[in-house]
């Protein structure tokens, strides 16, 4: 492995970027950083146009940029690395065995804005930045980051956050501002078009940014061990895996660098798995606040839409230009398996397939179609998932699923089982989850977070399904919360809700109307053997016609 130090001294405040490229450009199985701290600058990298899936496509400066390699490291006796402007950390691509492991990864600037609101009122809404926070008005338009995607988002969402508990604030305002903006004196800027307005006092995270700037993204890449690596910040999802295998994540911890006056860690997703398979495991992981979901594992949902071609559509945005299919893979059109010959790419949001033998005429322009062969299985143990918004856990995979020995504080749902072919084309049904003795501690307690439950099973497809899901134990976890709404499930085929345990803490205030179990067009379902504290009448579990055992509630 090659040492960093023999390409540069040590300088403070230099730029090692490119110490680095020659560094990569050399032969060898990986780079050692030791322990110190490393600047990274975009003055010499090259810019190429990328598509990451949920996050934007677009031309992007990248700082580790690694392909096509066997058996490679990148190691770091704790070093600290630290990325200047709009940059990619890292982008791994088409890497057999890749090891990253040992080092920190933050930004000198923030992706995120923090700001305190002075005054509301006729219309206006008044606030106060602080000190070091860059910002300049253009046109009667702000932007945070002077370049050519200054204006890249026409509004700025912002939600009102709870400094004591370092988390969103519970029942404080989520809304958006436009970018139109009058400066009153420095630092003190006057907006007029907004919506949901805060109170005068709250303090305001604000996302003026899009997905640009992910973490660390690997793309076919096989056999990938991330261990022991923080990650404080980046304009984006902190790690991205697209059309990857057998990722295992152990002691990755994305969060606020301790003494940061940041509120804000990852931009986005802490860790976002798409179109993998083989397996994905997170071992002793702590997630927390990051501006979006903790964990995502799905596929992609593409519609057939011409026989006669036989050609595939991607639907949203920030999946074009993925690769969904490899010959020799099984497409799933609606509930029919086609094992696919050969692949045609026509341009970043159409693919034409070749299949082995003809496709049925039951499947009609239209139908929604999965990949079966990226279902990966998956482990997620004693993690932490907390003060992050809006949900924790994820998970669209027809795998085996187990999640096992978690803390989940969240303001949405902890664990959220969808499958969605109408707006983010995230497949698909899940056949196998567990989901065990995890500590559920006041999730769901934001008001513009909540959905249904604690834990919730809702598909989101066009086409009526009475099964979408099957087979979701949930057994001997933990909940104390203030609303008691433990289990939604809809359109789920042999569910159970077994030796759970609930306790009442009061520590938000519940507004919501308070459920237990709810299960809608679900079949052999089971609830027995649960203890709540106080104790809660069976009456109070919906749909209880399709309740196989009423035991105990």
């Amino acid at each position: 492995m090659l040492d960093i130090s023999d390409f540069f001294r040590f300088r403070d405040g230099a730029d090692w970027t490119p110490a680095l490229i020659r560094a990569l450009n050399t032969a060898g199985n990986g780079v050692f950083f030791p322990a110190g701290t490393y600047h990274f600058y975009p003055t010499h990298l090259d810019r190429e146009y990328c598509f990451f899936s949920n996050n934007d496509e677009g031309l992007k400066a990248i700082v580790f940029n690694i392909r096509d390699r066997e058996n490679f490291t990148i190691a770091g006796d704790g070093a600290e690395f630290i990325f200047h402007g709009r940059v990619v950390p890292f982008r791994c691509r088409n890497i057999k065995k890749l090891t990253v492991s040992g080092i920190n990864i933050d930004f000198e600037q923030s992706f995120v804005v923090r700001a305190t609101v002075t005054d509301v009122s006729q219309g206006t809404m008044t606030l106060a930045f602080p000190d070091e926070q860059f910002y300049r008005i253009i046109n009667q338009k702000i932007c945070f980051i002077d370049d050519e995607y200054k204006f890249i988002s026409n509004r700025i969402p912002f939600m009102a956050y709870d400094l004591e508990r370092r988390e969103p604030l519970a029942d404080g305002a989520a809304g958006s501002c436009s970018l139109e903006a009058v400066e009153i004196e420095k630092g003190l800027v006057q907006f007029s078009n907004f919506t949901n307005p805060p109170a005068v006092g709250d303090t305001l995270i604000m996302k003026p940014e899009p997905r640009l700037c992910p973490g660390i993204v690997l793309e076919e890449c096989t056999d990938v061990d991330l261990r022991e690596l923080n990650i404080y910040h980046c304009g984006g999802m902190a790690i991205l895996a697209q059309n990857s295998c057998d990722l295992c994540l152990e002691k990755v911890v994305v969060s606020l660098r301790e003494g940061s006056s940041r509120l804000v860690s990852a931009a986005d997703d802490a860790a976002h798995f798409v179109q993998c398979s083989g397996f994905i495991k997170l071992f002793d992981c702590r997630f927390e606040n990051q501006k979006d979901d903790a964990v995502n594992i799905h596929g992609i949902y593409q519609t057939y839409i011409n026989r006669l071609g036989h050609l595939l559509c991607t639907n949203h945005y920030q999946q074009l230009g993925i690769d969904t299919v490899r010959p020799g893979e099984t497409l799933i059109f609606g509930d029919v398996p086609v094992k696919i010959k050969e692949v045609i790419k026509a341009n970043k949001q159409h693919t034409f397939i070749v299949p082995e033998l003809p496709i049925p005429d039951t499947v009609t322009s239209g139908t929604s179609v999965l990949n079966a062969d990226r279902q990966p299985n998956v482990h997620i143990r004693d993690c932490v998932f907390r003060n992050n918004c809006p949900r924790g856990v994820l998970v669209s995979s027809g795998g085996k699923v187990l999640i096992e020995k978690n803390y989940f504080h969240t303001p949405g749902a902890a664990v959220s089982i969808a499958g969605d072919d109408i707006f983010w084309y995230e497949s698909g049904p899940v056949r196998s989850v567990h989901i065990r003795e995890n500590h559920f501690d006041n999730c769901l307690y934001h008001s513009s977070c909540r959905r249904k439950a604690v834990i919730d099973i809702h598909p989101e497809i066009s086409s009526a399904q009475s099964c979408y899901h099957r087979n979701i134990l949930i057994d001997n976890n933990c909940f104390s919360d203030s609303h008691r709404r433990q289990v939604y499930a809809e359109n789920t085929d042999n569910i159970a809700f077994i030796n759970n345990n609930w306790t009442l803490n009061g520590k938000y205030r519940d507004t919501a109307s308070s459920c237990p179990v709810y299960f809608f067009n679900c079949t052999r379902a089971r609830v027995k053997n649960n203890f709540y504290e106080p104790p809660i009448p069976i009456s109070s579990i919906k749909d209880k016609s399709n309740i196989q055992s009423l035991q105990k509630l």
